[in-house]
């Protein structure tokens, strides 16, 4: 299965939208910021799928307009769902279907299962149970319904939702059949024994199962033949011959997910799975496995055991609470599946930055950003942002953008405004970092040099230290004004913060009264050692400064006041 094309009108902010996926090799990374459309991408695939598995009743049918396009089985398929209007004037949405460019009935293509995905799997990680709720609830409860028979078994829940109630199932499954070299337990988990695997079963609950003869039973029978309530495998090759009754991994999966995650107690066959293990000549239990260790499980469940390359794959943020050194692990997790198809969103810089350029793809407000502008722009920043910070910038609403030397001043300047956000209710701004005082006035050329790099309905002010840095890096006479147009457009401008003397140097932190200033001073003496020289003592008092400043009192940002008439003044400045 490999995605080439998708274009959707009609869900959400998802108008008009398309994303080639010709180039990805495989994989696809979705960024952007929050209510950018990443996860309505996901979903919106999950309501097409959904809809052509149920052959495509009205019902089930998506409410929007969509064209994909995919290889399958060496073919090229074609299929669009769109809105027309019918003689009698009312408006229904029509099927068209191709294979390799050849036009198909409805029939000749739903009925023939190799011109659709095995499966679609799907992994979320928020709370929101909307996905499984429309999508692919209906699905496994129609699996499930007769407590799966072996002769229905294989190959019949095309929808498959994993989330972080699963991941007991995926650690069991790993403790089982991931063995070797090659271990994911023993060589990422860092664990180096399984010791015992103990199921607690509802022993009341086996007379009046639904189903007596159907697989769910049959498993906890198994797993239990002497109808103990609890039973302790410390062979796990007695428990893997139990297991090979059951068919492949995913059918498995499937069913232990029917007998251990009813939402209720008494509809359980199997109540719990306990798993002790030994990691450092300790004994633990699987319940001490970390946020981040059991998304990694998840995932690794999800590519060795219910995908293959007939699947399609869709993460929502798979990697959030796994920690910043495992992103690397995550990624060559990911890339080690070369015959998977795999779409994921994330806001994690650290996993983007992993990723080569061809794998990502950049949303704002409901459409892929142009990768030549993708490109211009990683170019001007020079590796100043990551994709993330790049993201954000490029889908900020606001008509004033703020570029300050560093995260100090951001920090300063949005609690400032916090605090006198009353007395400027038409201001609005997004502020962005620069990383150093000559990357601002770099920034500013290279987007006044880039057409289609910046909007030209935005105003762009630069912000400096009345210092020798910030005095080069402006090339401007201060007496004339504090602030300056650079020449050439109306879009960019530079001021120095506020000073108070042509002949003292002026930063962020003095926009505070001297009080806060000594404060600082006198704290950063108290955290630092005596021997340490006088610009590490000023470096912590800054530091200092900007944690303590969230809870100053709100007179103590005065000052900043004029630092905003100077913003507001240059913002009622005609373009």
């Amino acid at each position: 299965m490999k995605l080439k094309r998708l274009w959707i009108n009609g869900f959400k902010n998802l108008n008009n939208f398309e994303i080639n996926f010709e180039t990805n090799e495989g994989i696809t990374l979705l960024i952007g910021n929050n209510g950018s459309g990443k996860s309505n991408i996901l979903e919106a695939i999950s309501a097409i799928f959904a809809g052509l598995f149920k052959n495509s009743t009205p019902q089930k049918r998506p409410d929007f307009e969509y064209e994909i396009e995919y290889i399958l089985n060496d073919k090229r398929i074609y299929i669009e769902n769109k809105k027309v209007t019918l003689q009698s004037g009312v408006q229904e949405y029509l099927y068209k279907f191709k294979i390799d460019d050849i036009e198909k009935q409805k029939n000749q293509f739903l009925e023939n299962f190799n011109y659709l995905p095995s499966h679609i799997i799907a992994s979320y990680s928020g709370e929101e149970s909307r996905l499984w709720d429309l999508y692919y609830e209906k699905f496994y409860k129609d699996y499930i319904k007769n407590a799966i028979t072996p002769t229905s078994r294989a190959n019949h829940l095309k929808m498959i939702y994993v989330n972080k109630y699963h991941w007991k199932i995926a650690f069991l499954l790993l403790a089982i059949y991931d063995t070797g070299d090659n271990s994911f337990i023993k060589n990422i988990l860092k664990i180096d024994s399984v010791n015992s695997i103990c199921f607690k079963f509802n022993i009341t609950k086996f007379p009046s199962f639904q189903n007596q003869g159907g697989e769910l039973l049959r498993l906890a029978r198994n797993l239990t033949p002497n109808n103990s309530s609890n039973v302790i495998y410390t062979n796990l090759d007695d428990l893997k011959m139990i297991f090979e009754n059951f068919g492949h991994e995913r059918d498995l999966f499937l069913l232990l997910v029917g007998a251990f995650l009813p939402s209720r107690d008494a509809n359980k066959l199997i109540l719990d799975i306990d798993i002790k293990f030994n990691k450092s000549n300790v004994l633990l239990d699987v319940n001490c496995l970390s946020e981040g260790e059991k998304k990694l499980i998840l995932v690794k469940m999800i590519l060795e055991y219910l995908s293959f390359e007939k699947a399609l794959i869709l993460l929502d943020e798979p990697d959030s609470h796994i920690h910043i050194q495992n992103k690397k692990v995550f990624k060559e997790l990911i890339t080690s599946y070369e015959n998977r198809f795999s779409i994921l969103t994330t806001h994690s810089p650290t996993l983007t930055h992993s990723f080569d350029d061809k794998y990502i793809s950049m949303l704002n407000n409901g459409k892929i950003e142009d990768k030549q502008k993708q490109e211009i722009f990683s170019h001007i920043t020079d590796g100043i942002w990551n994709y993330q910070e790049q993201s954000i910038f490029l889908s900020s609403t606001k008509n004033i953008i703020l570029l300050v030397e560093g995260k100090h001043d951001k920090t300063h300047i949005e609690e400032a405004f916090k605090r006198l956000k009353t007395d400027y209710q038409d201001l609005e701004f997004d502020i962005f970092q620069m990383n150093g005082v000559h990357n601002i006035a770099q920034f500013t050329q290279g987007l006044k040099s880039s057409s289609g790099a910046w909007d030209t309905s935005k105003k762009y002010i630069g912000i400096f230290d009345y210092d020798e840095e910030g005095r080069k890096a402006i090339n401007n006479n201060p007496k004339r004004t504090k602030y300056s147009s650079l020449k050439g457009t109306k879009n960019f401008y530079h001021l120095y913060l506020p000073f108070t003397n042509e002949n003292e140097d002026f930063e962020i932190e003095n926009m505070y009264p001297i009080v806060r200033i000594k404060e600082a001073y006198i704290n950063a003496t108290t955290n630092i050692s005596s021997n340490i020289n006088k610009n590490s003592i000023e470096k912590e008092a800054k530091k200092v400064l900007e944690e303590r400043c969230k809870d100053f009192d709100d007179v103590d940002f005065n000052n900043f006041k004029e630092l905003f008439n100077l913003i507001k003044k240059i913002k009622d400045l005609p373009l």
